[in-house]
């Protein structure tokens, strides 16, 4: 058999019994409960991928050198041209390679489902919908948004606490700008860290990291001190590369952190908080 879907038909077909009633069939195809189940039903008999046309994806890799071609299985050509959908687990990567590219809808409308457990965004702009699609999965752990933007209908840059809230199981999480890449818009405001303080929950990170960032001239360094106390899990690192409205505010933020690690619970171990200037 060639490697195209297109080319299977039944033509040419052999009878093939099956020890469970059609009905219960039926429901397996439309519904089938994992990755593996379908894609032993597929090896079994093609008659389950003619009938629901999902191919599963492994450590899925999109790249700007081949796009918009499905870089790690080459016999899947154009996706604009692809007749089945993909069920996404492992990892999951989006790399413009510095270009900037605006994510291809056609992929998030061939995803028949995602249990993805890293996603992963260089150089691309992802509307706020795409981005509600890419990030459902359940078992979503690691995001990892670099030198990307997420956009809402009107191309305008959605606040970090909007992207995070959509990531309730999220335990690593990178926003990564270069300034010269980021909106002057981009503010951590005592608002922000509230909002941030509020979708936290008892799934602690322990990996953060922001940059890109401009600190509102009014920030409560304790709001700040509060938000770490609450997503920071155990030896958490937690990464902060900020645009600074002066020297002394830098130095507030900086004592009142060192204040917060000097009180924290001597029962859990204290996280690694860095701060820096943004890149």
């Amino acid at each position: 058999m060639k490697n195209s879907t297109e080319d299977f038909t039944f033509n040419s077909l052999r009878i093939q019994s099956f020890s469970i009633p059609s009905n219960i069939i039926y429901y397996i195809i439309k519904d089938p409960s994992s990755p593996n189940g379908i894609q032993k039903l597929q090896q079994t008999c093609k008659y389950f991928f003619v009938k629901n046309k999902v191919i599963v994806v492994k450590d899925g890799y999109f790249s700007f050198i081949s796009w918009p071609v499905f870089h790690k299985t080459r016999n899947i050509n154009k996706i604009h041209h692809f007749n089945a959908k993909f069920w996404f687990t492992g990892t999951l990567e989006f790399n413009a390679w510095q270009a900037f590219f605006e994510l291809d809808i056609t992929v998030c409308s061939k995803i028949y489902k995602n249990d993805i457990i890293s996603l992963t965004v260089n150089y691309m702009h992802i509307n706020i919908k795409e981005y509600e699609i890419l990030t459902s999965s359940k078992n979503l752990k690691t995001v990892l948004i670099i030198n990307s933007d997420i956009l809402d209908d009107g191309k305008n840059e959605l606040p970090i606490e909007i992207i995070l809230k959509q990531l309730p199981f999220i335990t690593k999480f990178s926003h990564i700008k270069r300034n010269e890449d980021s909106d002057l818009n981009r503010t951590i405001t005592n608002e922000t860290l509230k909002n941030l303080i509020a979708i936290s929950n008892d799934n602690k990170m322990v990996s953060f990291a922001i940059s890109g960032y401009q600190l509102s001239p009014i920030l409560d360094p304790s709001l700040f001190c509060s938000f770490i106390k609450r997503a920071a899990a155990p030896k958490a690192s937690f990464r902060f590369f900020f645009n600074y409205n002066s020297a002394e505010q830098k130095h507030e933020l900086s004592v009142a952190v060192e204040q917060m690690l000097k009180t924290w619970d001597h029962d859990q171990p204290k996280p690694f908080i860095h701060l820096f200037d943004s890149i």
